[in-house]
């Protein structure tokens, strides 16, 4: 966290590895997991394009009816709501709020979502087992997120608060204004986003700035 970042748990909250949350303390952290040093940019997203295909509505495909179809290409909507479907490497503006029943990726597909509005999922289902295959990235003007159990994938959102309730286990990361944590929820940090800038993109330290000495 940032300088004077504070932390605060409850009576069962834990950060640390397993061994130390299954044999320490019933709550707090870990030793050496906390830093208040942390001194990096986070840039507000950038909307890379404003123009984009319709979506696909109304499809069956496998005996579901989807509301919203993306194949391989570049989509602008003013929303998702019900069931959406991932069936290539789609690049997805939502100049609205999302709030959807159910959003699947397909095996070996992408998907990288801007959203300007609330972001909701109710349910997710990422096949591809990859969380760098998901992006989430939130506007300036997205201030709510809220993920499902057992979401997959990398959110971005530095102006929201997200907030995790009941059991749900989150597989990626998540980065946002505020982040809370209540009941069982759990947070499981992908290590290989470590690196990630966007899908398929990795790359390493960037100079941003410097002064001639």
């Amino acid at each position: 966290m940032g300088a004077g970042g504070v932390v605060t748990c409850g009576g069962v909250g834990k950060v640390g590895d397993v061994a130390w949350q299954t044999s320490g303390p019933k709550n707090g952290v870990e030793p050496g997991w906390l830093r208040t040093d942390l001194n990096v940019s986070i840039p507000d997203v950038t909307l890379p394009f404003t123009v984009g295909l319709p979506p696909l509505k109304g499809i069956n495909i496998g005996g579901i009816t989807y509301d919203y179809v993306f194949t391989s290409g570049t989509y602008v909507t003013p929303t998702i709501t019900g069931n959406a479907l991932v069936t290539g490497n789609a690049l997805i503006y939502v100049t609205g709020n999302l709030d959807c029943n159910e959003f699947r990726l397909q095996t070996n597909t992408t998907a990288t979502l801007y959203c300007a509005g609330a972001i909701h999922f109710k349910d997710s289902d990422n096949q591809t087992q990859r969380a760098a295959n998901f992006e989430v990235l939130g506007l300036s003007t997205c201030k709510t997120v809220d993920l499902d159990d057992g979401f997959m994938g990398a959110v971005y959102a530095p102006y929201a608060a997200a907030t995790l309730n009941g059991n749900k286990e989150i597989y990626g990361s998540l980065s946002a204004n505020s982040i809370t944590f209540k009941g069982g929820s759990d947070l499981r940090y992908d290590e290989a986003l470590r690196d990630l800038m966007s899908a398929g993109n990795k790359r390493g330290f960037i100079v941003t700035s410097w002064k001639e000495l």
